[in-house]
């Protein structure tokens, strides 16, 4: 793989900037068991931003343009095209709060191991390959947020919908010797719309939690591939949500937590789930850069599904769990010593054009 890039940015006026550039990118794949497969891709890419900043409004409008030429022993040179635009325009209602709009098309190309076509024995009842002929997945992704800022607490809310069209995904089938066969393919489309809720919040001097949730319908839409094989479109409500949050004491005690829980999760044949993950650490500094600190995650739970996935089909169904076992109360401890020698050199001060700020979520 060799990637090479270039940027230049002008500022027009003291509130104008333009900034564009190019980028190439090229990819060689081969395998030594599979002398028969051999695949080239060369991207190369052209980007422009525009960005304008006032005391109450800023946007940023900028296009990206990507030939790709794609060369494979399974097919004929394919030559294409893509036009990828983005937008964000933020408007400040006062100096606490703002509205943002935000719009962007991007693609995902295909990693390695979804194009190789050679066969790999996963256990003895499934084989798994890849497919060069593989389209990219195009997202379009478009968000509507209000934040703002009361004293030390910083809330954003807001609605967004994303399309990804041709989905790679696994598909799975079983054949006539009751075999699954497992292949990389392109199955459909899918769309999610919903709200979404995060902040930065301290109820207290001492106490500060970032919460986030995301709350969303998703469906599915299959191509006749994904039909010809018997599956269909899905629909359900699904559920992303998160918590960091750190408690300070006296004598340089601190105890902090992170939550993390998603729901099932679906794409075009399949769904994916895992557990709930928390952990809960307690740490002591000394000397001011000497820690100690004590770490334990999610306790009295003897198992832990990180990975899990649901399958179904006219004449299979699938369910499978990638589990840790866990002891029934998991400790860490962790020992961190920090310092800085040397000789202290003032950096260059440099004005920023273009400032958001808007404290971030906490995961």
């Amino acid at each position: 793989m060799f990637n090479a890039r270039f940027d230049f940015s002008l500022p027009i006026k003291p509130r104008l900037k333009l900034e564009t550039g190019i980028k190439e990118n090229i990819q060689i794949l081969s395998d030594y068991e599979l002398p028969s497969f051999n695949y080239r891709k060369i991207v190369t890419a052209a980007h422009a931003t525009l960005s304008f900043t006032s005391t109450r409004f800023q946007v940023n409008a900028g296009v990206r343009a990507e030939s790709a030429i794609i060369n494979s022993s399974e097919f004929r040179e394919k030559n294409t095209l893509s036009i990828l635009p983005n937008l964000t325009a933020k408007f400040n209602l006062s100096n606490t709060s703002s509205i943002k709009l935000s719009y962007r098309k991007s693609l995902k190309r295909p990693h390695v191991y979804e194009l190789n076509p050679n066969s790999n024995f996963i256990d003895p009842y499934t084989t798994q390959q890849g497919n060069p002929l593989l389209n990219p997945v195009t997202n379009h992704d478009l968000s509507l947020d209000y934040s703002i800022l009361i004293n030390n607490n910083f809330i954003s809310i807001g609605t967004f919908y994303s399309l990804s069209s041709e989905v790679i995904e696994n598909m799975s089938i079983l054949n006539k010797s009751l075999l699954f066969e497992t292949s990389t393919q392109n199955l459909g489309n899918i769309s999610q719309y919903g709200l979404k809720l995060f902040g930065s919040l301290k109820p207290y001097k001492s106490i500060i939690f970032n919460p986030f949730i995301k709350i969303f319908y998703i469906q599915t839409q299959v191509n006749q591939l994904a039909k010809a094989n018997s599956i269909t479109n899905q629909s359900l409500l699904a559920l992303e949500s998160g918590l960091s949050m750190t408690v300070l004491f006296k004598y340089d005690i601190a105890l902090s937590l992170l939550y993390k829980y998603n729901s099932a999760n679906a794409k075009i044949q399949n769904k994916y789930f895992d557990d709930v993950l928390y952990f809960m650490s307690l740490d002591k500094t000394f000397f001011g850069n000497l820690k100690f600190g004590l770490t334990t995650a999610i306790p009295l739970k003897r198992k832990f599904t990180y990975q899990g996935i649901e399958s179904a089909n006219s004449n299979f169904n699938v369910h499978s769990e990638d589990n840790i076992k866990m002891s029934a109360f998991p400790l860490w401890f962790k020992i961190k010593y920090s310092f800085a020698s040397g000789k202290k050199v003032n950096r260059i001060k440099r004005s920023s054009d273009f400032n958001e700020n808007r404290i971030k979520k906490g995961f």
